[in-house]
């Protein structure tokens, strides 16, 4: 189970449009689709908790807090970038995952928190 101290950094690989359309018009699958197998057919079973549960996940889902089965959250597509803690998040990828030296990074990143 994720909690705030258990979430990763970084975002799902799993699409947030694909998540919402499964949620809307296939209730429970979108929670198979992002790995949580056991609670999409629990949700799919109960109607989605008679309709709260969906509430929940919807907005879960909408305001950037639902995550995959790896803690990871499931973000919006269109706005990916659209805040300056996603950027800083993406600029932390790039270093993790070797594409950028320490320099570049502490650069790029001393550039964005000025800003």
């Amino acid at each position: 189970m994720c909690n705030k101290k258990n979430i990763k950094s970084g975002r799902s690989e799993k699409s947030f449009i694909v998540c919402v359309l499964l949620m809307v018009f296939l209730g429970g699958f979108h929670r198979i689709y992002v790995g949580k197998i056991g609670t999409g057919i629990l949700f799919f079973l109960t109607f989605g908790g008679l309709g709260i549960w969906w509430l929940i996940d919807f907005i879960s889902v909408l305001s950037g807090k639902f995550t995959d089965k790896n803690c990871q959250i499931v973000k919006n597509d269109v706005h990916e970038f659209s805040s300056k803690e996603d950027k800083l998040l993406k600029l932390h990828e790039l270093y993790e995952k070797k594409i950028i030296t320490k320099q570049e990074y502490e650069a790029r990143k001393d550039k964005l928190l000025k800003d």
